[in-house]
């Protein structure tokens, strides 16, 4: 699960999504040793919590 909060002066949304995936590649004896991380979110998974903002989100413009 994956969170993303933004913040404005009027409200803070919280959006939310499941669908993620990704991978972490570390050296095990060395975890500073040039560490790297990607993740993918599949963007019209996201939900706000509110249907005509998520419609609006996923919209054209």
């Amino acid at each position: 699960m994956v969170s993303i909060e933004s913040r404005a002066p009027l409200e803070t949304m919280l959006t939310t999504t499941g669908a993620v995936t990704g991978e972490i590649k570390g050296n095990p004896a060395n975890i500073l040793d040039n560490p790297q991380a990607r993740f993918e979110i599949d963007l019209t998974t996201l939900d706000t919590g509110i249907g005509m903002r998520n419609e609006h989100m996923k919209g054209a413009k």
